[in-house]
């Protein structure tokens, strides 16, 4: 999994998030047409609906 830097939905929860690719930037990706820069970028607000589940802890205590 590759993680770039957050959008404004992931934000609250976490400074990173996985790359997401559209359709139409698949295959540049695989065959390297376009600039790591161009499609390595948050998409924009609003693209991922945030859900918590009641009685959930935001993100569980690690335990070393």
């Amino acid at each position: 999994m590759l993680t770039i830097e957050a959008n404004a939905d992931i934000a609250p929860f976490h400074d990173r998030q996985m790359a997401v690719l559209t359709r139409d930037q698949r295959m540049a990706w695989l065959d390297g047409l376009l600039p790591e820069e161009e499609i390595l970028r948050p998409l924009p607000a609003r693209t991922f609906r945030i859900k918590r589940h009641a009685g959930a802890p935001a993100q569980p205590t690690l335990a070393l």
